[in-house]
């Protein structure tokens, strides 16, 4: 297993996730690409704000890193906004060519 991809919320389970997807990549040597797809509140936010619901994803995407850092894991972070999150998933995990999904990915309806 080379890459790992760990699409994150940042809820608990998100957290809990990433640090099973740390552990695993560890023991095995691979790689992580943690990715977070940022829902905008309106179409018309976005074009005035798009920095705004980026740096959200990306702080949550920091506490990744660092937990990858702190267990020598190396750890790659990508941060959209987008209505889109299983396509950008799915796209994601196609042309990173990860080897592996973190399966706790979920958004409450």
């Amino acid at each position: 297993m080379e890459r790992i991809l760990v699409p994150t919320t940042g809820a608990g389970y998100s957290r809990f996730g990433a640090g099973v997807a740390v552990a695993i990549a560890k023991g095995c040597g691979a790689t992580i690409t943690a990715l977070n797809i940022s829902a905008p509140p309106a179409e018309n936010e976005l074009l005035r704000r798009p920095n705004q619901f980026l740096r959200t994803g990306r702080a949550l995407l920091g506490g990744i890193v660092t937990l990858g850092e702190r267990e020598g894991v190396r750890v790659m972070s990508k941060a959209f906004v987008g209505p889109a999150k299983e396509s950008v998933i799915l796209r994601q995990a196609t042309l990173g060519r990860h080897k592996a999904f973190e399966a706790l990915y979920y958004e409450a309806i």
